[in-house]
């Protein structure tokens, strides 16, 4: 598993673009038109970016995710304040 842990403008999203261009592996993201965009201004071509609630496991068994918090905030009304991953 990648993370990219960083402030705000530090080019997060831009390491999942790439790695979803190689890797032909999908973003989940609040804001596919801002991932859509970034892709394109890098001259990337990525699968097309997700929003959380049409994940469908069956058909996309692996994702990338950008900003996680919010993307759980989202989905749960939840803020977390602490994670843990297993890197499996």
């Amino acid at each position: 598993m990648k993370l990219f842990y960083g402030p705000r403008g530090n080019g997060k999203t831009y390491s999942l673009i790439k790695l979803s261009a190689k890797t032909n592996i999908p973003i989940v993201t609040l804001d596919r038109l801002y991932v859509k965009r970034i892709a394109k201004k890098l001259g990337l071509s990525i699968p097309d970016p997700i929003f959380p609630w049409d994940l469908n496991g069956n058909e996309t068994p692996e994702v990338y995710v950008d900003d996680m918090e919010y993307v759980f905030l989202r989905l749960t009304g939840c803020k977390p304040i602490g994670i843990t991953l297993t890197d499996e």
